[in-house]
């Protein structure tokens, strides 16, 4: 019965028995409240409603004078037994409850709060934001917690094109079944952990938008730097593409910052199936398909004889990998002109092994990728070392917070990479390679691209 009070909602009383009144629902339904504050806050409260159905005005049924006076008697009538049981219950299960609060404050105090702190010390952020988040929902007036969050949670607000979207977050390298609901947009300054998340919002009418959300140090924006999020609609967005949103950019030399728009993006690579389709469409032949000039050398050129250009191995219209007018059997699913990613590497003395295919290529397909997040995460772990140099020549600068916040973005991302390679999961690898762009950015930006740091 517990377990149900805590994770269901109980059944309406009317639609056991209808002679059931709106208002005894209405006290049964409050004790059977989720949230603690929501309940009757004592026994005489609840008593003191309670009371009230021994008149003929309490609802429940017509009391003749001279009969039950008292609530004893009144819940022994056949017509309010069965909901005077369940308010009797409700008062039990309150009661349990009131007797859990006050283990569940002691396991505030002496367990939560101080792995709280040490889950915040370590930068396991996600960890310390889950179980503040369980402290916050067992005893919100807490006084530890409005201490605590800012050590590894920023207040957020979340806007959304148009309003009214659900929202969605779990951390960027965990599991898809561990999304956690943050509510309705606009959502007004809440609480959303360091590190890097991913964000889902959803919309009748419109595909699942999803997006990463990262913080690095006091002052920071977030990693989209959104004045809003956009939804498209099944309308507005074709079939395979994504909304790459402009975000402002500081461009070194540059006085006045450059202007960037939104623009859409395939979500994969063009593979030589779908190329097909606009060769066969006579996509060469189409000149109003191709939009831009052609320039050789410096120099624009005809459209024709740009189209010359443009043959595969036996001169007819097509990639240069393919022949004879089609791609190589088999490959249909391959990117166009690229190779399977499962390929075997090229050895040393093989026609067209370059240096960087004879020793950057010495694993194969996602052997290489989880080799890099391997060495990724080793390097942050170096960067932590004393005695070590920055590019500038300086001494890494161990006691700033922000070296610690950076390299542990670094460290995430690292780990977010060899979580996708270890999986085989093409659409996490291609999301983890922003991830890993922006924690590096994100240092470059404070260190690299300021050398007297």
């Amino acid at each position: 019965m517990l377990a149900a009070h805590k994770a269901d909602e109980p059944e309406p009383l009317r639609s056991r028995r209808s002679t059931i009144t709106p208002a005894l629902e209405a006290i049964v339904r409050k004790c059977l409240a989720k949230r603690p504050a929501d309940r009757w806050q004592s026994a005489e409260e609840l008593l003191a409603q309670l009371e009230a159905f021994q008149a003929p005005s309490g609802g429940v049924t017509a009391t003749p004078a001279g009969e039950a006076t008292t609530v004893s008697q009144v819940i022994r009538r056949p017509t309010v037994a069965v909901p005077a049981a369940l308010v009797l219950i409700a008062m039990g299960a309150a009661a349990v409850w009131t007797w859990n609060s006050g283990a569940g404050s002691r396991w505030v105090r002496a367990e939560a709060i101080p792995q709280i702190e040490m889950h915040a010390e370590a930068g396991e952020w996600d960890a310390a934001y889950a179980l503040a988040k369980k402290v916050q929902d067992m005893a919100p007036g807490d006084p530890a917690l409005p201490e605590l969050w800012p050590r590894f949670s920023w207040l957020l607000t979340i806007p959304s094109d148009p309003a009214g979207a659900k929202v969605f977050r779990r951390a960027y390298s965990a599991a898809n079944d561990t999304w956690e609901e943050l509510g309705t947009t606009p959502l007004d300054r809440i609480r959303f952990p360091f590190g890097y998340s991913l964000v889902r919002f959803e919309l009748g009418g419109c595909p699942p938008l999803l997006r990463a959300l990262g913080f690095t140090v006091e002052g920071s924006q977030e990693l989209m730097r959104l004045a809003s999020f956009k939804l498209d609609t099944d309308e507005s967005l074709s079939h395979g593409m994504v909304r790459v949103p402009a975000r402002p950019e500081t461009a070194r030399g540059v006085g006045v910052p450059p202007e960037f728009h939104d623009f859409f993006l395939g979500r994969y690579e063009v593979t030589n199936r779908e190329y097909e389709a606009f060769v066969d469409a006579g996509g060469y032949q189409r000149r109003e398909w191709w939009e831009h000039l052609f320039v050789q050398d410096g120099q624009a050129i005809p459209w024709e004889k740009a189209m010359a250009f443009f043959t595969d191995k036996t001169g007819r219209p097509g990639p240069s990998t393919w022949e004879a007018g089609d791609y190589p059997e088999g490959q249909g699913d391959y990117p166009v002109g690229g190779k399977d990613p499962a390929a075997p590497p090229k050895k040393f003395g093989d026609v067209g092994a370059s240096a960087t295919d004879t020793y950057s290529n010495i694993y194969a397909g996602w052997q290489v990728v989880e080799n890099a997040a391997v060495a990724l995460e080793e390097s942050s772990d170096l960067l932590m070392k004393p005695g070590r140099l920055c590019e500038n020549g300086r001494p890494v600068p161990l006691q700033r917070a922000d070296w610690a916040t950076f390299t542990q973005g670094m460290r995430e991302a690292a780990r977010a990479a060899l979580k996708a390679a270890q999986s085989r999961n093409r659409d996490a690898a291609i999301e983890v390679t922003n991830q890993v762009a922006d924690a590096c950015a994100n240092c470059h930006e404070v260190y690299r691209d300021k050398p007297d740091v």
